[in-house]
């Protein structure tokens, strides 16, 4: 979905992949969308990880449970943004964007 829409994606079959490709890209990570709930790892344990690799990447987390669940068995990291599964194209897109356009103000000069 996201690279019809003219994103490139870096993706991987796990979160442990995840974290070497993070360190082997040559290019900048703006976003990482993960699960939350995943073997081996949680998603919120990935993008606690990623963050002294990719400082500043943004998360996008999709889960088949609610928000409400989601954000009661635990905090997401600030910053990050969350949606339910299934999700049609256009909740993808407006996630990432939203993302992508809060990185942007955070990095502007005040």
């Amino acid at each position: 979905m996201l690279t019809t829409h003219g994103y490139r994606v870096l993706s991987t079959d796990g979160p442990h992949a995840a974290l070497e490709k993070a360190v082997e890209a040559g290019e900048e990570i703006h976003v990482l969308v993960t699960d939350v709930i995943m073997p081996d790892m949680s998603g919120p344990e990935l993008a606690r990880r990623m963050q002294p690799l990719r400082p500043g990447v943004r998360t996008l987390f999709v889960s088949g449970y609610t928000a409400e669940t989601v954000r009661g068995r635990g905090r997401l990291p600030p910053g990050s943004a969350f949606i339910e599964k299934p999700f049609d194209q256009l909740s993808l897109l407006r996630a990432v964007r939203a993302l992508l356009d809060q990185r942007a103000r955070a990095s502007r000069p005040a």
